[in-house]
């Protein structure tokens, strides 16, 4: 905290680490002011261009029918059946029971991109970022999935960032290039 207060950030947020991401990005999309672009990103996103802010500004600003912009999952990756039923027990005990997979073609990985200020005020229409106040990963993982086919449904367009799928916005170590790794 002494370290982030140093950076004097226009808005810091304290809340109880409950409901993971989806829950704190809910309470700050009902917490800050309306911005034109908002940028949603975990702590292990990192980008592949030292511009990539101005970047995402003029991908946005070419493309006006876009309401956000990340890296597109589709909607069951692994087949699991298993996942589509617990999908449905979730959805259906937060509110959601027309919500189901087959439904919806894909969903922004971990909600993480760029997002434009309709998308963001559907999500406000619609009662904000689904979530739970537990910690459960895999109640999360429907959450997180949620923000998107809440999108999807209201009419909003997603797309991938460009070049393609973690190629731009990246996930943690798993797409480092073999230069950046230090020979045996």
């Amino acid at each position: 905290l002494q370290l982030l207060s140093e950076l004097s950030p226009e808005h810091f947020i304290i809340r109880p680490n409950k409901g993971m991401d989806t829950a704190a990005l809910d309470e700050c999309i009902k917490n800050i002011p309306s911005y034109e672009y908002y940028i949603v990103l975990h702590d292990d996103h990192w980008f592949s261009h030292d511009d990539w802010f101005e970047q995402l500004l003029v991908l946005m600003q070419m493309d006006t029918s876009t309401a956000a912009y990340g890296n597109l999952v589709t909607s069951c990756p692994y087949n699991s059946p298993e996942f589509e039923v617990f999908f449905d027990i979730v959805t259906t005990a937060i509110g959601y029971e027309d919500y189901h997979i087959a439904d919806f073609p894909h969903y922004l990985q971990g909600m993480a991109g760029i997002f434009r200020k309709s998308a963001i005020e559907r999500l406000l229409r619609q009662d904000g970022v689904p979530h739970t106040h537990g910690n459960h990963k895999k109640i999360v993982e429907v959450c997180e999935r949620m923000l998107s086919y809440v999108l999807l449904r209201d009419g909003a367009v997603l797309k991938q960032l460009p070049p393609g799928y973690e190629l731009f916005l990246r996930h943690r170590q798993h797409n480092i290039s073999v230069t950046n790794t230090a020979s045996p």
